[in-house]
């Protein structure tokens, strides 16, 4: 029987991205394996994979960390098959510190990743067929209770107005976990109308693509 995720008890956290630690190869194997230069990964920390070059599939993506050797500067990409990947050419890793949970989000509103497609069809057949193309990115439209008071709302909109890449975790009440790189738009505004809640939008936006996790 499938484990079904609900939209209650959903634990959501912001988190900001630690120092760049230069990567200089990855394995076309599975799991994915790192080798880098710099402060070791400790293992369960989740990285986010930034100005990556050749290898498209891990750029602007999250990715848990796994058997670390810290004595071979080398770590896993946990679950990541990379075997049909492009070569990589260069990039970095950025540790990740979760420090906001979002407390205020009436409304989480996931949605895009809807692909367009490509028509395929020849004259000699009798149907028209198609391929899928590129995907909508991945957007959380979001509503949240407006309090300019709570610290996460004001990570949001410090965020927003820096335009800096941030990463978003999601934890269902099953423990599986949703994790995506991108940018907040957040500029506080209450809106609302007379005898309701005041909210405020918040918006991310995901530069990748996400990352699920079942534990």
């Amino acid at each position: 029987m499938p484990s079904l995720s609900k939209w209650v008890k959903v634990n959501m956290k912001l988190g900001t991205l630690g120092t760049a630690v230069p990567i200089s190869g990855i394995t076309l194997a599975s799991p994915a394996v790192v080798s880098y230069t710099g402060t070791d990964p400790t293992d369960g920390n989740y990285l986010a994979m930034t100005s990556i070059q050749g290898m498209d599939a891990i750029a602007d993506r999250i990715f848990r960390a796994d058997n670390t050797n810290g004595a071979g500067d080398t770590t896993e990409l946990e679950g990541v098959d990379s075997t049909a990947f492009d070569a990589f050419v260069s990039g970095n890793f950025q540790p990740i510190t979760f420090g906001n949970t979002l407390q205020t989000i009436i409304d989480p509103g996931a949605g895009g990743g809807v692909f367009d497609f490509i028509d395929t069809s020849v004259v000699h057949k009798g149907i028209k067929t198609q391929i899928p193309n590129m995907a909508d990115p991945v957007i959380f439209n979001m509503r949240s209770q407006w309090d300019p008071g709570d610290a996460a709302l004001a990570a949001l909109a410090a965020a927003s107005e820096a335009q800096t890449l941030r990463a978003l975790l999601l934890t269902f009440g099953n423990g599986y976990k949703t994790l995506a790189l991108g940018y907040v738009g957040a500029t506080l505004v209450p809106t609302g109308s007379v005898g309701t809640l005041v909210e405020t939008p918040v918006v991310f936006t995901a530069a990748g693509l996400i990352t699920n996790y079942t534990t």
